[in-house]
């Protein structure tokens, strides 16, 4: 896969293990600070990201050799800000990146992976983007945050709160449980689980079987390769077409 830029390109600078404020292009005054990491991960094979408080993060895996982080840290003063802790542990095979915010800080967190990376995400709420990862990926989220989800090929599990789920073109198996929120499912090669307390649910272009566990909400299941068993309490349509496989109605 190419290296994928997501909004404006990163300067990646190559430096220490440390992160170091990019503070040319901020002033004293300022109340935002940008921190630039890159760290050598030939030999990694995991990466763990638990991110807490406000802000947004996006994960994307390209043909580097390393990991590049970009964080940037809003605050409501400057002595705030120096209290936001954005950090990266080396390990010998695993690489982990956490954020500690104040209560009034935000932080916006970008980091570029290597793509064969299995990848664990533990996140509080805030909105996700995850890209071109050719591993596994584990996804425990609360909160409200919405979590956006393309090209992955390993299995993809996700357990989250009560925001809004998309997710195109997964190619192992798929495993969804939500508090609600609304799913959005299109182009899965692979098996797809699903169990969700509520909010519409959309699952299109699957090329094996769905399982579907459905609350209060519009149930839209179509174009499947295999067999679709489904369970749906409260209210809300079901529609279900273009099935090769038999319908169950658990």
């Amino acid at each position: 896969m190419h290296r994928l830029w997501i909004k404006a390109p990163l300067l990646l600078l190559l430096l220490d293990c440390k992160t170091t404020p990019d503070r040319d292009s901020t002033p004293q005054d300022s109340r935002t600070i940008v921190n630039l990491t890159a760290i050598p991960a030939a030999h990694v094979q995991f990466l763990g990201v638990l991110t807490l408080g406000q802000g947004s993060l996006i994960v994307f895996g390209s043909e580097t050799d390393s990991l590049f982080v970009r964080s940037v840290v809003s605050t409501q003063t400057q002595a705030e800000a120096s209290r936001v802790q954005v950090e990266t542990i080396d390990k010998p095979d695993s690489l982990f990146v956490t954020t500690r915010p104040t209560s009034t800080a935000s932080v916006d967190l970008q980091v570029e992976a290597p793509e064969k990376l299995r990848l664990h995400l533990t996140d509080e709420g805030r909105d996700v983007i995850v890209r071109n990862i050719e591993n596994q990926v584990d996804a425990f989220r609360t909160g409200r945050g919405s979590l956006d989800i393309d090209d992955v090929e390993g299995p993809l599990t996700i357990q989250d709160g009560t925001g809004p789920i998309k997710i195109h073109d997964a190619r192992g198996p798929l495993v969804i449980n939500d508090e609600g929120g609304g799913i959005q499912i299109n182009d899965v090669k692979n098996s797809v689980r699903i169990e969700t307390g509520g909010g519409d649910v959309t699952i299109e272009q699957v090329r094996a079987d769905v399982s579907v566990f459905a609350g209060p909400g519009n149930l839209t299941v179509r174009d499947v390769v295999g067999k679709v068993s489904y369970r749906k309490t409260g209210s809300g349509r079901v529609t279900i077409e273009r099935v090769t496989g038999a319908v169950e109605k658990l």
